[in-house]
């Protein structure tokens, strides 16, 4: 079957009845008004058709250049457009079809589908991106054609779908270890902002994916410098969700953002002490165990605990909670804690906190020797 294309049509020859009889007079009908309901249905049958025919076999490029040759008319329907879409997207749930997809030339025509005004057909552009970029061996490809560039301007549409599946296609082609450009949120000067807003959605999943999101971003590389709002102050605040999938996206955000020693001071500074005290005392398991993992680690630091909390007493209190909890005495058994912590308990004249010193000492004692 070849490509859909205009065809030459001979002279047109008038019906009495064609709206193109300047004789007739009363009612007349206007013969192309009429067949395009009949065109978009005998092309949609057509596509279907090839569709079957062609499933058995493995994707070419003239195959993929007949399903693209649909796209630009408007007398197909955006039926038929999804439908060759939603075919796509099963197909690239293998490797060699997602590859052969992302290896054709007319790729760059789907991923230009991106822009269309049909909200279905941008959904399922979307969706076969996030679906072909779940193969490692299809991210380069994907990154030439700037893909992230043209996914991140639809964060801006007001429909939630839109948003659900650009969120899911970003947050899939950053998972991956391969250098990412993030610096696509900086394309426009809300961009970064836009992006931020995400979390304070009504909407779980929009608020979950955006913590995915930042997340991956940050672990390849610090977005701190890219993003000029508070994002450590936002994601804390989702810590608390009543989604517990959202707040343990958020930790994970956190502890990825928490990874570069070259943004440790604006980490500390602009995240709220209050949040990881309050974390410790979760209910959801990841969220206690990114609390004793934050202040275990040399980015939280319990020296910075110190010198951010009230006091030392306070201080001391949360390293004490955290020691009770297996991940929390993991953590700080990988600190220089213990000796510090016996220095400290030497200069205390407060029982009370010297008493839970040594219990601290005890359990990191005892992690250790369980260690070993």
């Amino acid at each position: 079957m070849p490509p859909l294309t205009r065809q030459d049509t001979h002279s047109s020859i008038h019906s009495y009845w064609s709206d193109s009889n300047p004789g007739l007079q009363g009612p007349t009908i206007n013969l192309h008004a009429a067949a395009k309901p009949l065109m978009r249905l005998m092309y949609h049958r057509q596509v279907l058709a090839f569709i079957r025919k062609n499933r058995g076999s493995p994707l070419s490029t003239p195959t993929l250049e007949i399903y693209l040759s649909y796209f630009p008319w408007n007398y197909v329907s955006s039926a038929t457009k999804h439908a060759i879409l939603e075919e796509l997207i099963a197909r690239s749930a293998s490797e060699a079809d997602a590859r052969a997809i992302v290896g054709s030339p007319v790729f760059n025509g789907f991923v230009q589908m991106l822009g269309s005004t049909d909200v279905g057909t941008r959904i399922s552009s979307c969706r076969l991106l996030s679906s072909v970029a779940r193969h490692e061996s299809n991210i380069l490809p994907i990154l030439k054609l700037g893909v992230c560039h043209r996914l991140a301007t639809l964060l801006r549409y007001d429909n939630s779908q839109v948003i659900e599946c650009t969120l899911d296609a970003l947050c899939q082609v950053a998972h991956w270890s391969c250098p990412f450009p993030t610096d696509f949120l900086l394309q426009d000067e809300k961009m970064s902002e836009h992006v931020l807003k995400l979390l304070k959605s009504p909407l779980p999943y929009i608020r979950l994916k955006s913590c995915t999101l930042l997340g991956r971003l940050s672990s390849h590389r610090p977005l701190w410098s890219v993003v000029e709002v508070d994002v450590c102050e936002q994601l804390a605040s989702l810590l608390g969700d009543e989604n517990s999938r959202v707040a343990g996206e958020a930790t994970y955000a956190l502890t990825q953002i928490g990874r570069w020693s070259d943004i440790e001071q604006s980490y500390v500074d602009f995240f709220a002490w209050n949040y990881v005290l309050m974390s410790l005392e979760s209910p959801i398991l990841e969220v206690r165990q990114w609390a004793c993992q934050f202040v275990g680690s040399p980015v939280g630091g319990w020296r910075r605990a110190c010198g951010i909390l009230p006091s030392r007493a306070d201080a001391v209190s949360a390293l004490f909670a955290i020691s009770l909890w297996p991940d929390g005495v993991a953590a700080l058994a990988n600190t220089n804690i213990f000796e510090e912590l016996q220095g400290l308990s030497q200069l205390l004249a407060d029982v009370e906190t010297k008493v839970r010193i040594h219990m601290i000492l005890d359990n990191l004692a005892w992690y250790k020797a369980g260690e070993t």
